[in-house]
């Protein structure tokens, strides 16, 4: 699995984005919450509850929603 530090502006982390084996991502805050999985497979993303957000990786935009609270 790897992981992909977010950071803001200032340099302050906002969240993570890991990836397995299979190319799924999984998006987390910076206290590590889920917020998210992207599905390569359906090519769709959904938030931490499983219900779907739009096509395409989201994710990045779950993270910058998350940051901004």
């Amino acid at each position: 699995m790897s992981r992909q530090t977010l950071r803001d502006a200032h340099a302050h982390v906002i969240g993570y984005i890991d990836t397995d084996a299979r190319g799924v991502q999984t998006a987390r805050d910076s206290h590590l919450h889920l917020l998210g999985r992207y599905e390569p497979q359906h090519d769709v993303t959904r938030d931490a509850h499983a219900r779907l957000v739009g096509s395409g990786n989201q994710l990045a935009a779950l993270i910058a929603g998350a940051a901004g609270r």
